[in-house]
């Protein structure tokens, strides 16, 4: 094909990866409200956290004392004696201050929107994200159609061999920031300060921005071994030159640390020590990949 076929055929495919990221967004629209749902399931994990410290910190009652709703009860007892009116006003007010300490004690900690629109753009946000998460695979077939046919057999190949690998590494580096590394490092920072002197609020679209960064960081970096073996194999480097180099590595990490979580050193460390075991693992399977490039020119 020519120039201009080639261009046709690209836009083609561009046209087709866009209508699929399309339908799937007005999917997940449709779902906005599950799919935030899942997004704030560390948020929530965090707030868990900091309410069971709240109750630590609140005075407990001794064995025998009773509590203050006992205390209060009791004193609306007496006064039915004496005043029967006056109790039932004075059991209703009873009755609303416990509902709405139970209703302040469920929303705290909830995430905030400061203004009219963040709540709506968030969520489009988060649609968006999801919409291109779970089309991916789609857009990236239309370009692998576009491209494998101006590929040689072999490069295909690798190509298909690697693809899949890919797909896994950054699901389980997105699964890990998900299950440990943002609940424990938001559960830290929640609890860090005593709270009776200060009260967490979150805004949502800090939130988002913050749990988006994080797991797509984390997909990209879990990326790590299967970009140092793809390296390896090439010829670009050694396993030898991998574990000389390992001290720049671990530096590295700590500065890409650093710079993608918050200035505390849970995150930091949270972030960084999957890159030491992913760095250790890329030097092995690089060693693989060397020893059988050697076998197949023997």
């Amino acid at each position: 094909m020519d120039i201009s076929e080639h261009l046709n055929e690209l836009r083609a495919r561009m046209i087709r990866a866009l209508i699929g990221i399309g339908i799937i967004l007005v999917v997940c629209l449709l779902h906005q409200d599950e799919i935030m749902h899942v997004i704030t399931g560390p948020h929530r994990k965090a707030m868990e956290k900091l309410r069971e410290k709240i109750a630590e910190g609140r005075e407990k009652p001794k064995e025998d004392e009773p509590t203050k709703g006992e205390k209060l009860q009791a004193a609306i007892e007496k006064l039915k004696e004496k005043d029967p009116q006056a109790a039932a006003v004075a059991e209703m007010l009873a009755t609303e201050l416990f509902d709405f300490n139970d209703q302040t004690h469920e929303r705290h900690g909830t995430l905030q929107a400061i203004k009219y629109q963040e709540a709506f753009v968030s969520y489009l946000k988060a649609c968006f994200v999801a919409a291109l998460v779970l089309g991916s695979p789609w857009v990236i077939l239309q370009l692998w159609v576009f491209v494998g046919a101006g590929l040689y057999p072999r490069e295909r190949r690798y190509i298909l061999i690697y693809l899949p690998f890919s797909f896994i590494a950054f699901a389980a580096g997105v699964v890990f920031g998900y299950l440990i590394l943002i609940p424990t490092g938001m559960a830290y920072l929640a609890t860090y300060a005593d709270p009776s002197l200060v009260s967490v609020q979150v805004t949502l679209g800090f939130y988002l921005s913050f749990f988006l960064l994080l797991t797509v960081a984390l997909g990209f970096i879990f990326q790590l071994p299967l970009v140092m073996m793809f390296l390896a194999r090439a010829g670009i480097f050694t396993p030898r030159e991998y574990a000389k180099h390992r001290k720049y590595a671990i530096l590295t990490a700590v500065i890409v640390g650093a710079i993608l979580t918050p200035p505390d050193p849970v995150t930091q460390i949270l972030l960084a020590s999957p890159v030491f075991v992913l760095y250790e693992l890329g030097i092995l399977l690089s060693r693989l990949t060397a020893r059988k490039k050697k076998e197949a020119h023997a």
